[in-house]
């Protein structure tokens, strides 16, 4: 469950989307793993990208654990910031 403070912008200007890597079904998982590597070019769990829904434009990417909830604050609020659009999906 995410802090308040990341839960209130998540839910003002973002649509979630999960690809996980370590999904069980090894064709899902390979794909996602692709997928990844295509558009981050890094391999590190876990890691969240800022992608418009329609153009697939990366607006951020954020690598690990936050150590805190303002990293992680600022790196959302950096994506809305770029995005021309309100709704941005969160892959992670």
């Amino acid at each position: 469950m995410p802090s308040p403070a990341v839960a209130g912008i998540l839910s003002a200007n973002f649509i979630e989307a999960r690809h996980h890597t370590d999904h069980p079904d090894g064709d899902i998982a390979e794909s996602n793993q692709a997928f990844q590597l295509e558009k981050q070019g890094d391999p590190s769990l876990p890691y969240y990208m800022l992608v418009h829904p329609e153009s697939g434009e990366v607006f951020g990417t954020f690598s690990g654990f936050a150590l805190t909830t303002k990293a992680f604050t600022d790196f959302l609020e950096a994506g809305v910031a770029k995005s021309a659009q309100k709704k941005v999906a969160v892959v992670e």
